[in-house]
């Protein structure tokens, strides 16, 4: 297998789970905001605040376009990539995408505990963050199930819990089950 490609809402686990997968596996840890943050030496928040959100998603093209020859990684995705229909391609080249996702409660429980929010995950609407967490998904869902080879619900779960999961799902397929 080539790599593993998580994607999912902002707050699904899939950073925790992504970091705890590459040690597993001894695989590399890539993280799409975190490439971008070192090529533009610049937060999302900063650049979603100076450029506006059509810039930063033209960056997101550019790295997943960018990581076609990496093999054995567990990557890391911002939760907008899959909206875009050639990224949900790119994603399936790149190896297997496994969607996170958490009831709406739980995520907003961790994003509001979470001290990155403000510079990581910059507002998506600059309104109320349950009912955007809400319309955001309603709009991605379908984008994330067209990319997506495994849904993993991380609702209640240990990062291990969910990265054990993903490996048992890669024993089976390459084992033919």
């Amino acid at each position: 297998m080539r790599n593993i490609v998580l994607i999912g809402y902002r707050g699904a686990g899939k950073t925790a789970v992504g970091k705890v997968l590459a040690r597993k596996l001894g695989f590399t840890f890539l993280d799409t905001d975190e490439m971008i943050e070192a090529r533009t030496g610049r937060s999302i928040g900063e650049i979603v605040r100076e450029k506006g959100w059509p810039f930063f998603r033209g960056l997101e093209r550019e790295v997943l376009v960018d990581l076609g020859p990496v093999e054995t990684a567990a990557i890391v995705t911002g939760g907008g990539i899959p909206e875009d229909p050639e990224n949900r391609e790119t994603l399936r080249r790149l190896g297997r995408v496994v969607w996170l996702t958490a009831a709406t409660e739980e995520t907003l429980r961790r994003l509001q505990g979470d001290g990155t929010t403000e510079t990581r995950r910059p507002p998506l609407e600059g309104t109320d963050l349950e009912g955007e967490i809400e319309r955001i998904l309603a709009r991605r869902i379908p984008c994330y199930e067209a990319a997506a080879n495994w849904t993993i619900d991380t609702t209640g779960r240990s990062v291990d819990d969910v990265a054990d999961e993903i490996m048992t799902k890669m024993k089976e397929e390459t084992h033919g089950r």
